[in-house]
């Protein structure tokens, strides 16, 4: 017996996999598939989508492709430093790379056949400058070509170098992703948890304090979210316990502490910032309020001057 079958789930429900199980339908997830689903319908172009590790953009761009894929002609790839966009396309073609021509009039008649051709690039960070220079060429000369760029903060910032730029003329729209906040964590475990329980399972099986610390330590990485939390529930599974309690979660933390001290040092980092904040603002306003009754200590203590003197005087 695994994990699964012992808690009564269906299927895995916190999984870093690319054929993720369930979908969680955060409010601007849906509207980026949304957009850009309808967009890649009728109009050419980059569509970017930005930000740091764990903050959703494969989950979004496996979303928006299973949407498309039946209707258009998808061409996907994970770029490292040395992917070749040509070459890839031409894989997908069964081309040689080398035959470029050949490889332009094949995607010309894949759209002139109602086929949309959609380029989709996960980590497109790792894009040499030269192949956003010849991605650039390639719009150019398929002005119907569909791009879809996934990529880290750093992509928008290459894509904006002079040598390259002119490729910002062709992006409709760049999406920026921030990582879960504490309580969109809460609610990702509890709903993940939920759609992945069996429909004879009435009972859910991460205690809420459970689920509070697991967001508390990762909620600005949807990646180690989902690494803690099923490695709690495989600590509670061992342990053969019924349902994960904040000692399995300790437990699993002090086990994967590499995994979660980025985070820690972000919420350590963040608490200090407050902190720092709200002292600075309370002694600012304190220094202020000081300054003003000491103002108006001084104007009575002149008044009580300027009272006494023309008593003496009358």
């Amino acid at each position: 017996m695994n994990y699964l079958d012992f808690f009564h789930f269906d299927n895995h429900p916190f999984t870093n996999d690319e054929n993720i199980n369930y979908f969680y339908p955060k409010k601007n997830f849906l509207k980026i598939i949304d957009e850009i689903t309808k967009y890649c319908r009728f109009k050419s172009g980059i569509f970017t989508i930005t930000g740091n590790s764990g903050t959703g953009k494969s989950i979004i761009l496996n979303k928006i492709l299973s949407s498309l894929k039946n209707n258009d002609f998808i061409i996907y790839t994970k770029a490292d430093e040395k992917t070749e966009i040509l070459k890839v396309i031409a894989e997908r073609l069964n081309f040689d790379s080398k035959n470029i021509s050949n490889i332009l009039i094949k995607l010309s008649y894949i759209h002139s056949n109602g086929k949309n051709v959609i380029l989709a690039i996960d980590n497109a960070e790792n894009l040499s400058k030269d192949e956003l220079i010849s991605l650039n060429s390639l719009i150019q000369v398929l002005p119907n070509l569909r791009v879809i760029l996934c990529g880290q903060k750093s992509l928008y910032k290459k894509i904006n170098l002079s040598s390259i730029s002119p490729i910002k003329k062709h992006i409709i729209k760049n999406y920026k992703l921030k990582h879960f906040s504490f309580i969109t964590a809460v609610k990702y475990i509890s709903f993940m948890e939920k759609e992945a329980l069996a429909l004879s399972q009435y009972k859910r099986v991460i205690s809420k304090p459970s689920v509070f610390l697991i967001s508390l330590i990762t909620n600005r990485n949807i990646e180690n979210l989902n690494i803690i939390t099923e490695k709690s529930l495989i600590n509670a599974f061992v342990n053969q316990k019924r349902k994960v309690r904040i000692k399995n979660v300790f437990t699993t933390i002090k086990e994967n502490i590499n995994i979660v001290k980025d985070d820690i040092y972000h919420k350590i980092q963040k608490l200090l910032f407050y902190t720092i904040l709200i002292l600075s603002t309370y002694y600012t306003i304190k220094i202020i309020t000081d300054r003003y009754d000491l103002m108006n200590h001084i104007e009575a203590q002149e008044s009580i001057r300027k009272q006494e003197k023309e008593l003496r005087n009358a």
